[in-house]
């Protein structure tokens, strides 16, 4: 008789040695990331927090958090100043907008990039707004958030560098 582990689990969420996989550079490379679960009215939750320097800007407390029914989708909020047009207005303006919903897939957060390619492109968006705030110019692409017209994407040209993002891709098994 053959002996079959079982159904897979639905995601990297579920799935502790990829989940485990997908934290560890993220682990190495933040030494304050920390881990809680949630559980919801709407599902389980799981946030990690740590710190990122946005450049040469402040530090700033970034939160992630996955829904298990959307573990392609996190969710990152951030403290400190709200002042931003890549802002959702839940709790407080501190929810960021990292890309358009209609985005392609090269142009968001995958699972392959890791938690710290996440935390890496919210500190690269938080010196966007650091910057913004400062000149009022954003650097680089954005989407209009009060519409959405064909020709939604400006590109802003700026000789300004931008911090790289942080990615520690994880190859599939």
């Amino acid at each position: 008789m053959t002996w079959y582990p079982g159904p897979r689990p639905r995601s990297w969420l579920e799935d502790p040695p990829r989940r485990a996989k997908l934290e560890s550079c993220a682990r190495r490379q933040l030494s304050d990331l920390r881990y809680r679960h949630r559980q919801t009215r709407g599902g389980p939750v799981d946030i990690w927090r740590a710190q990122v320097r946005p450049g040469s800007y402040q530090p700033r407390l970034v939160t992630v958090e996955f829904a298990r029914r959307f573990p392609r989708s996190p969710r990152l909020f951030v403290d400190g100043p709200t002042s931003s047009p890549h802002r959702y207005g839940d709790r407080g303006r501190t929810h960021l907008c990292l890309w358009f919903p209609d985005d392609l897939r090269d142009r968001r957060w995958n699972v392959v990039d890791g938690l710290l390619g996440l935390f890496g492109l919210a500190a690269h968006h938080l010196f966007k707004e650091a910057w913004w705030r400062e000149t009022g110019e954003w650097l680089g692409e954005e989407a209009p958030h009060s519409s959405f017209p064909a020709t939604r994407m400006k590109l802003n040209r700026s000789a300004q560098p931008v911090p790289e993002r942080a990615t520690c891709r994880v190859r599939r098994t």
